[in-house]
């Protein structure tokens, strides 16, 4: 006999989101967010993996020169699952907008679900 009750167990799976990015000053229309790359996390949440979109070099280096031009400008990455629309994330953090002093992009961050 099949135990029905392991149908109620969740499966082990994968969670996808996408992480976006943009560079906002508080006294200027908003832009739209850009997709900055992937965003995979294990069931067990101890192990994420992150794939850059195609364009995110060109989003970064556009980025610096609007940071340079503009005083108070911030840096916004929102986190979005993939099923979600891009034009209204709803997690969003920002830092103040500075020159980026690293020659590669890295991503640091914890690895726990809300």
């Amino acid at each position: 006999m099949f135990p029905f009750f392991l149908l109620l167990v969740p499966a082990v799976c994968a969670v996808d989101f996408r992480l976006l990015h943009r560079i906002h000053h508080p006294s200027l229309p908003s832009d739209l967010f850009l997709e900055r790359g992937s965003l995979r996390l294990d069931d067990a949440s101890t192990h994420a993996s992150f794939s850059p979109a195609p364009d995110s070099d060109t989003d970064l280096r556009s980025f610096v020169q609007t940071a340079l031009q503009l005083d108070d400008a911030l840096y916004q990455l929102a986190l979005v699952s993939a099923a979600d629309a891009v034009d209204a994330p709803s997690h969003v953090s920002s830092v103040k907008a500075v020159r980026p002093v690293c020659s590669r992009p890295r991503l640091v961050g914890p690895l726990t679900r809300p």
